[in-house]
């Protein structure tokens, strides 16, 4: 589980939101997008083009759609990327505050943090922050949080000795995000984070306990987090929990490699009291 990873969620949702259009040109409008995000971007890019000449489609949407493709397409020169970040800024520019318009600065923000020939993550997470700021309550908002929470609390942006009141500023504000695919990006951002800088055990079990229960997570990933929750769990003695996390493993993924170990260690934890040995003198 990466880093990197956790920003693609944001688009393979986002693609899919901004098709509801006329119903004339919403098979072909939603078609291009399902192939977007299905990795057909070369294929998605003709559609898109093909789209753009027709007088039933939003331009708005086709030109955000090209310009997406022109970032993901093969092979990825630097005439595409380029070309991608101009419409992308001619489509804020006209108007940043429609459904496109946030879609197209979340896109940017993603751009300059993993996707530009010169990473700029202040300019990434200065499109986050605005987005954040500037429309809360909407699906793009809450996402540019989220990848602004896995930016800051990464060790060039945040040392050892300030990441617990980061994580506490970020968590206070985390309440207002609503959206499940947001709330999953910020817990397996702050997780991860946790997890590799082996800082803040208990967030960490609280922040991949609650990943583990989101719709949006694939299988592998729910029991990766059930298990690296469960382990630091075990690692600073809340047996309880490590119990609780471990069962549910157990239980959930019964076919999983992992699940002879974690029966042992759970046989381990619940073994009573009293039969326990003494210490030796």
């Amino acid at each position: 589980m990466t880093l990197m990873r956790l920003t693609s969620i944001s688009l393979l949702i986002l693609l899919l939101i901004t098709s509801c259009k006329k119903p004339e040109s919403e098979v072909t409008t939603l078609g291009a997008w399902e192939k977007a995000t299905t990795f057909m971007s070369n294929e998605a890019h003709q559609d898109f083009q093909r789209l753009l000449r027709e007088e039933n489609t939003d331009p708005r949407e086709v030109r955000l759609g090209i310009a997406l493709t022109l970032i993901s397409k093969q092979p990825r020169v630097a005439s595409n990327l380029n070309n991608a970040e101009r419409i992308l800024l001619q489509l804020v520019q006209e108007n940043a505050h429609d459904e496109v318009g946030k879609t197209a600065r979340l896109a940017l923000g993603r751009y300059h943090q993993t996707q530009a020939q010169t990473q700029n993550l202040d300019l990434a997470m200065d499109y986050y922050r605005q987005l954040f700021e500037e429309h809360p309550q909407s699906l793009q908002g809450q996402h540019g949080f989220a990848n602004l929470a896995m930016l800051t609390l990464t060790p060039q942006l945040t040392s050892d000795e300030l990441f617990p009141g980061r994580l506490a500023e970020l968590e206070a504000q985390a309440q207002r995000l609503t959206f499940p695919s947001a709330e999953l990006m910020f817990q397996l951002a702050v997780g991860t984070a946790c997890a590799f800088r082996k800082l803040e055990p208990e967030a960490l079990i609280r922040n991949f306990s609650l990943a583990a229960d989101s719709e949006f997570l694939d299988s592998r990933r729910k029991s990766d987090c059930l298990v690296i929750a469960g382990n630091t769990a075990l690692r600073i003695g809340n047996f309880a929990e490590a119990n609780r996390l471990f069962s549910r493993f157990v239980k959930e993924f019964p076919r999983d490699a992992r699940n002879f170990t974690i029966q042992k260690m759970l046989n381990e934890i619940n073994i009573p009291l009293e039969n326990i040995p003494p210490d030796l003198p």
